[in-house]
């Protein structure tokens, strides 16, 4: 009786274990996000959108592998020519609440190097509207959403405390609740802006251009890539709702293999 009790507590013990570890390599936000969630990116061999909007990506010179991955697969990005780009549509472009979730890994941070972005510029009329998180050159996270039409003053840029460049992989997360913006790095706040009321605008007529690894905006038109991410980028995440401190620990968690938001 005894054996068989000793073996059964074995087997229970490996099966927690094999289960612990399973999520562990593939603690991915639910698979399909939420009501809010307007493009969800896993990764895992393909930039197909999974919350269920569609946004899937075009890729240009990425690779995906389980080494260039944080959950399972990933994708890594040259620093050159690297990027993942999404059509413009109106799932990607919230105007009032917002979360940016992107898992990074950069290899080198020589000049901005930008996550996940989504904007336009135009130097003629003029009229800039954006957001995205990217690795500043000195190494540190950067959360911005700019809105110019016409005043220069309506942007705001907070920067993390964490220097990434250590060879790990980091999540980075941008929020705005109609007030602030907040930027999280592995979980922890580590930055929040001063009071800023004025939500993105995207003003007719200009297409914005969604992309992955490196700036929507940027050449001598304002409309070719830029910033390019050089390392590997995991699980991206858009939402049109603002996680709270309690939701980004429970995700933080759940990446490490136990429960969901």
């Amino acid at each position: 009786m005894k054996t068989i009790l000793i073996s059964t507590v074995l087997i229970l013990s490996l099966f927690s274990l094999s289960t612990l570890n399973a999520q562990n390599t593939f603690g991915e936000y639910l698979s399909t996000g939420s009501a809010t969630t307007r493009g969800l990116w896993h990764l895992d061999g393909n930039s197909n959108d999974v919350s269920g909007n569609g946004n899937n990506g075009t890729d240009a010179n990425v690779t995906y592998s389980l080494t260039n991955g944080r959950f399972g697969q990933g994708a890594a990005f040259n620093g050159s020519s690297s990027m993942i780009s999404m059509a413009d549509v109106a799932s990607l472009k919230p105007t009032g609440n917002l979360t940016v979730v992107g898992w990074a890994l950069p290899t080198s941070t020589a000049t901005n190097k930008v996550i996940v972005s989504n904007g336009f510029r135009n130097d003629y009329d003029p009229s800039w509207c954006w957001y995205f998180i990217s690795v500043e050159s000195n190494g540190y996270a950067l959360f911005q959403m700019f809105d110019r039409r016409p005043s220069w003053n309506e942007y705001k840029s907070i920067v993390g405390t964490t220097v990434l460049t250590d060879g790990k992989f980091h999540c980075i997360i941008g929020t705005y609740d109609g007030n602030y913006l907040r930027l999280y790095v592995d979980g922890k706040q580590e930055a929040i802006s001063t009071q800023w009321t004025r939500n993105l605008n995207w003003y007719g007529g200009y297409t914005s251009r969604p992309r992955i690894g490196c700036s929507s905006w940027g050449g001598g038109d304002n409309t070719q890539p830029g910033d390019w991410f050089n390392g590997k980028i995991d699980e991206v995440i858009i939402e049109s709702r603002t996680w709270s401190d309690v939701q980004i620990a429970k995700y933080i968690t759940y990446t490490k293999g136990r429960f969901g938001m």
